[in-house]
């Protein structure tokens, strides 16, 4: 096959490279290998990886939503009984089923990729998805359930550790020094005159003595040693 045949076959999308040469030929290979390398060279393709197999496509090539669709699907076991189409790739206990895309970003969320090509919509960094049948494995549409981050935290308790954490991460990012903490809680003034006097502001005043901002933790706590050695 020349390079003008197979350039005309790329053009009309993605091409398997096994497609491109008689495959009961033992040597296909090295006889379409050159064309290739000098398209590739010329930028008149590029070379991708389509799961186990190499193809080539146009240097802007991209997959439709159809298509995506299904290459997902193909990487998926369809359960019959709940539904799910259970992800067969590699898996992050966090972002959940990953793939790479041909044309794509590399280690993308199949869930937000079966979303986005589903409804044609992008979404945002805030926006995360999760499976309703509760199968971390799982990325059938219908199973999908959107919200957005930090919401599955409302309503939730916050523990004692973390109540010391948030505390001691907003102790290291504020302008206001431990000795005027100190001086502020010992001086019985109005918190506007408290303001006036330290030169800081009236909410934050308020907020030191009400004990919702820098409040005191023990200091010698082996949770307090090893959270803010984490945090240095």
């Amino acid at each position: 096959m020349t390079k003008a045949e197979i350039l005309q076959r790329v053009q009309a999308g993605l091409v398997l490279a096994q497609t491109l040469g008689d495959p009961l030929s033992r040597s296909w290979r090295k006889s379409i290998g050159p064309a290739l390398k000098e398209l590739e060279a010329e930028g008149c393709i590029k070379r991708l990886k389509v799961g186990e197999w190499i193809g080539y496509a146009l240097p802007d090539w991209q997959m439709s939503p159809a298509e995506l669709l299904a290459y997902i699907l193909g990487k998926c076991r369809v359960d019959r009984e709940t539904g799910c189409h259970v992800w067969a790739g590699s898996t992050n206990g966090r972002q959940g089923p990953l793939t790479y895309i041909p044309g794509g970003k590399p280690k993308t969320s199949v869930r937000r990729r079966v979303w986005e090509a589903t409804t044609g919509k992008q979404l945002t960094t805030s926006d995360v998805l999760l499976p309703r049948c509760g199968d971390p494995a799982c990325v059938a549409f219908d199973h999908i359930a959107k919200t957005k981050r930090g919401q599955s935290q409302k309503g939730k308790k916050l523990t004692w550790v973390t109540r010391m954490r948030q505390a001691i991460g907003r102790k290291q990012r504020s302008h206001i020094s431990d000795d005027v903490v100190r001086q502020l809680r010992a001086f019985e003034g109005t918190n506007r005159q408290a303001a006036e006097r330290f030169g800081i502001s009236k909410a934050a005043v308020q907020g030191i003595r009400s004990g919702r901002n820098r409040r005191e933790y023990a200091a010698n706590g082996i949770f307090t040693q090893l959270i803010e050695r984490k945090a240095a």
